[in-house]
């Protein structure tokens, strides 16, 4: 009888575990499935996730790549306008050097001197100091570079804008020339009648007036170069020598101020445009300074 109780609770209990491990697979299974599940929603959140960042770097790149590329362009074409401008300047540079050299080589050849020329025409005494040393500075100019040569003219240019320079000549056919300036409409010829060398110096003084009143008003300062010919008579021009400071002392009161007169005496001098040319018998006519292939025409001695 104990026996058979025995029996039927073992068999009961096996029933009881039996269903409890039945029931413990089911709840594995089904939290198997349940991370399946949410590893693959995972999974596919996370490869959504990945397609969009790929999608935005991929956008970000080409936007990136876009800009380089249009950045690289504008170097390019930078680059290119600033070799054109680089090509353009070497040729203005080339330009401004080639007319430098000209602007030289015609100065110099301008400036030349003919020493014989001086020593023919210059007295001895009253003009050779005054006319060596332009020589020396004309030679001295020659001898320059470019850059020396034309920073000389602009100030030279640029003093003619703020002054004048009037050459008052007493040539040999016996008349004192005055041109005020560069304009040749305004010079001013007279001759001085006088007997006597005070009187032809009043006579002088009163000429000059005369002339002033019909020049304009002049630049701030006005320089009177004052020459006579070599072969001009001293009754001629030794009155115009002893007047120039009375001249001058009268010009700058009649200006009240406004224009300050100064006069260099340059000396004996031959001017072409104003002396009656001569040359000297049995000797060859000059040449130019500037084309010596051209040569004076001979013209007769003055009587």
């Amino acid at each position: 009888m104990n026996r058979t109780l025995d029996l039927v609770r073992s068999r009961s209990i096996r029933f009881q575990l039996t269903s409890l491990m039945d029931l413990l697979l089911i709840i594995v299974f089904a939290q198997y499935l349940e991370f399946h599940r949410t590893s693959d929603a995972s999974k596919l959140k996370s490869e959504q996730e990945i397609a969009l960042t790929r999608d935005s770097l991929d956008a970000a790149f080409e936007e990136q790549s876009n800009e380089l590329s249009r950045l690289r362009d504008q170097l390019i074409l930078e680059n290119r306008q600033l070799r054109n401008q680089r090509d353009e300047a070497l040729t203005q540079v080339e330009q401004t050097m080639r007319q430098q050299a000209f602007t030289e080589a015609l100065v110099q050849e301008l400036l030349k001197v003919d020493a014989t020329l001086i020593d023919r025409e210059l007295s001895p005494a009253t003009s050779a100091e005054t006319i060596r040393a332009a020589q020396e500075r004309a030679e001295s100019i020659r001898e320059a570079d470019s850059t020396q040569v034309l920073r000389f003219l602009a100030g030279y240019d640029e003093l003619l804008k703020r002054a004048e320079v009037w050459t008052l000549h007493v040539s040999n056919r016996g008349d004192t020339e005055m041109q005020p300036g560069q304009a040749i409409s305004g010079t001013q010829r007279f001759r001085l009648e006088a007997t006597t060398q005070s009187a032809r110096a009043d006579e002088f003084i009163a000429q000059m007036r005369a002339a002033y009143s019909q020049i304009p008003q002049p630049k701030g300062l006005v320089v009177i170069l004052v020459s006579f010919s070599p072969r001009a008579t001293a009754g001629n021009y030794q009155p115009v020598l002893d007047a120039m400071p009375d001249v001058i002392e009268w010009l700058n009161k009649d200006s009240g101020g406004r224009t300050r007169f100064e006069y260099a005496v340059i000396g004996a001098i031959t001017d072409p445009t104003r002396d009656l040319q001569t040359v000297p018998r049995n000797e060859p006519p000059p040449r130019s300074p500037v084309n010596d292939q051209t040569p004076v025409p001979d013209q007769s001695d003055e009587k």
